[in-house]
């Protein structure tokens, strides 16, 4: 049994769109002529990446991209690919996040000291938005840039070629199960997947999980049910008893009503 909170989303929609076009890219950095460029000889997803050249950058590269206006406040994580020449030899990442305020680029988000992958090989980075702290003036949730900057402190960071694709962010899916190896080979295979924004405690997804996974396992439930009445003639006891079986947390509705005539006899 499978109860989904949250399904995952992304932002952008289309998980690859800032990085097929590299019209919003750039660096301040010293590059060869022509980069940034869109390379589709070496993509990691969709149809290209996006490929910086550099053969002298001092001790850092700084590669950005302009992004439309991106609320960033639901979401939970950076995620790229990255693949970086062996010619370059970078000891930390960085990611800055920035929001722009009136004309100036000053107000971000940042995270540093980032280990770099393994040169000569896609890897894909995963950054927790939470790990990220105020780099300078009063950054919002509101993100228009995105800065990825490689840097070596003991010396130049060599020659080569950055390739990042599929930037976005994202906000994972979030999920309990419940779980009964015994009832697989009683019941059969039953996989059940609910989805319901409105709930988000772990904890209540959890109960209602365990809920739906007991009542498939015993959904028949026999019951003897008293009801009280007067034990004289002519009285008649109600002829209709009612049981709800389980209420369902997702919807407010009820899986299962059962109505039972009442066995009456006189004098009883």
């Amino acid at each position: 049994m499978k109860l989904i909170i949250y399904e995952a989303e992304h932002w952008p929609r289309d998980e690859d769109s800032w990085t097929e076009n590299a019209d919003s890219w750039s660096s301040p950095d010293p590059q060869d002529q022509g980069s940034p460029t869109e390379d589709s000889g070496d993509a990691k997803c969709g149809d290209a990446c996006i490929r910086f050249n550099t053969t002298n950058p001092g001790s850092q590269f700084r590669m950005r991209v302009e992004i439309p206006p991106t609320d960033i406040s639901a979401a939970s994580k950076i995620r790229f690919w990255l693949k970086y020449d062996s010619g370059l030899q970078p000891e930390s990442l960085a990611v800055y996040l920035f929001c722009k305020s009136s004309w100036l680029w000053e107000n971000h988000w940042k995270l540093e000291g980032i280990t770099p992958p393994q040169a000569d090989a896609w890897t894909e980075v995963e950054l927790d938005l939470s790990d990220f702290t105020v780099g300078e003036g009063y950054p919002t949730k509101d993100v228009r840039r995105i800065m990825i900057k490689a840097y070596r402190a003991s010396g130049d960071l060599g020659a080569g070629g950055f390739k990042i694709d599929k930037l976005r962010f994202e906000r994972p899916e979030v999920t309990v199960t419940a779980e009964d190896a015994a009832s697989q080979a009683r019941y059969g295979r039953r996989r059940l997947v609910e989805v319901d924004k409105t709930i988000t405690s772990t904890t209540y997804a959890q109960h209602v999980a365990d809920g739906i996974l007991q009542h498939h396992k015993n959904p028949t439930v026999h019951l003897r049910v008293a009801t009280r009445g007067l034990a004289q003639p002519g009285y008649r006891p109600p002829q209709h008893v009612q049981v709800t079986s389980l209420k369902d947390g997702l919807y407010k509705e009820t899986f299962q009503i059962q109505r039972a005539r009442h066995r009456y006899v006189p004098g009883d």
